[in-house]
């Protein structure tokens, strides 16, 4: 009996024994497969008397929150110490909102969805929210209590990263530019604007199929201009409005049609034959036909860009019901009329009339005016005198000297006294002749000043947070827990067996 109860004790010992060393050898096990890290640490497990609200507690980086692109948005980030309470937040904004630096004004913006945790464990977490669709919106991770209406000053010092989208998942505008009609030709080139609350919001330029769009545009009223190149009509003569709803889409379709001009030329013999010239104000050539109604008389013909064509019609009859009207078409429905005024352009009398006239004229005038002026000028001051003077005074001064004296003093006095007035014209006359004329080029002031230096720019680069490089807590190695169990085991089996030695020699 006593020898039972010995294996019955030895048998539960070797049991419990190897019940131990199996369930050190799992725990091991389930330790090392997860790496020795909590990957799920605890939320608000009341472990905490308190918790930080101190953003340098926690790291992340713009580039860490991102748009699903689902209607939701996650952010991730690290906590670098226990208890920590971080909050991640979307806000939308109205729809007359124009985009400006970081979000502002931030009093503006509309709560949309968010959440606010605590952390009892530094480690790795992430949230995901809810964004607004169809509008501008903002996302923000900041530390402490989550904040459903902010302030001229937003988050403030608790503000950790954030994104901001300007244009939501919106509606589109969509414009098709053709020419002539809506079967026509792409127009390429051409540049509209949408404009929003009298603001210009996007602007575009038609690529080579005709087609410029406007997408991502959030709820609102918008208003579409083109700007029409020179030469052209448009169908969009007045700016078109556009309400823009969730995923709306609008197709608006565009004519250009090129301008032309029709008036009736002078013709040599126009009771016979009449002319008509169509003038091509575009820059692309325009295919038209024409015809003179009341008569058989049509054809078709192209008008160059920027260019001109005379058309010749025939006159059918001389009497009042002679058709004296042409008509053009182009493009879609457009059309112009001229009558015809008569003209003639046989006008050979006028021509001649004014060359002859004008070609005498400067020839007799200036060539004795320039050559007999100065040529007298120099030299004749004293030529003149001897001429009526000396004369008459060598001999006759004596005697015409009374009576003749007062009627040259005042002919003599006027001619003496420009005298001194000529001779600096006679004096300037050579100088021209012998004066250097000096040409003094202007020179640039010099600029003072200190000398501009070149702005430099300098990228900082944001800081990356390396999400899988923090220390990782309570590593541990199986080891120990293989050694534990082995040493129990072999530890069970020596005492089985010195039992049953003893019991042998016994």
């Amino acid at each position: 009996m006593r020898y039972l109860k010995k294996q019955f004790y030895l048998g539960l010992a070797v049991l419990l024994i190897f019940s131990l060393s199996l369930g050190s050898l799992a725990w091991a096990e389930e330790q090392h497969n997860s790496g020795g890290k909590n990957s799920n640490p605890s939320i608000n497990d009341n472990s905490c008397p308190q918790y930080s609200s101190n953003r340098d507690h926690i790291i992340a980086t713009h580039s860490n929150i991102v748009d699903n692109g689902n209607g939701t948005a996650t952010a991730k980030f690290k906590t670098t110490q226990d208890c920590v309470k971080v909050s991640f937040s979307s806000y939308g904004f109205p729809s007359d909102w124009i985009p400006s630096d970081a979000g502002k004004p931030y009093e503006v913006q509309i709560y949309k969805d968010g959440q606010s945790n605590v952390y009892s464990k530094a480690g790795e977490y992430s949230i995901t929210i809810d964004i607004p669709t169809c509008a501008p919106y903002q996302l923000d991770l900041y530390s402490g209590d989550e904040q459903k209406k902010l302030g001229v000053g937003g988050h403030g010092i608790f503000i950790k990263a954030y994104q901001i989208k300007s244009y939501g998942n919106c509606g589109k505008i969509t414009v098709n530019k053709l020419l002539f009609n809506a079967s026509g030709q792409p127009h390429t080139g051409i540049s509209f604007e949408l404009w929003s609350k009298d603001v210009l919001f996007k602007s575009g330029v038609t690529d080579s199929n005709g087609v410029v769009e406007f997408k991502d545009l959030p709820i609102g009223t918008y208003v579409l201009k083109e700007i029409t190149l020179p030469g052209f009509t448009t169908s969009l003569s007045e700016p078109a409005t556009f309400v823009v709803t969730n995923n709306s889409t609008a197709i608006k379709v565009v004519i250009n049609t090129p301008k032309l001009n029709l008036i009736s030329a002078c013709s040599d013999n126009p009771t016979q034959l009449r002319e008509w010239t169509v003038t091509n104000e575009s820059n692309i050539d325009v295919p038209i036909t024409w015809e003179i109604p009341g008569s058989t008389q049509n054809g078709a013909t192209n008008v160059p860009g920027s260019s001109s064509v005379t058309l010749s019609t025939i006159v059918t009859s001389d009497d009042g019901s002679n058709p004296n009207l042409i008509k053009i078409y182009w493009g879609s429905g457009q059309t112009l009329t001229a009558l015809y005024d008569g003209a003639s352009c046989s006008t050979p009398t006028p021509s001649p009339s004014p060359e002859v006239t004008p070609s005498p004229s400067p020839e007799v005038t200036p060539s004795p005016s320039p050559e007999v002026t100065p040529s007298p000028s120099p030299e004749a001051t004293p030529s003149p005198s001897p001429e009526v003077t000396p004369s008459p005074s060598p001999e006759v001064t004596p005697s015409p000297s009374p009576e003749v004296t007062p009627s040259p003093s005042p002919t003599a006095s006027p001619s003496s006294t420009p005298g001194p007035a000529v001779t600096p014209t006679v004096s300037t006359k050579p100088t021209p002749g012998t004066t250097t004329i000096v040409e003094i080029d202007d020179e640039e002031p010099p600029i003072g000043g200190v000398k501009n230096q070149d702005d430099t720019i300098i990228d900082v680069e944001e800081e990356s947070v390396p999400l899988d490089t923090l220390p990782k807590t309570g590593d541990s190695s199986p080891a120990p827990y293989y050694l534990i169990g082995a040493f129990a085991i072999t530890t069970g089996f020596i005492s089985l067996r010195k039992k049953k030695l003893k019991h042998n020699n016994n």
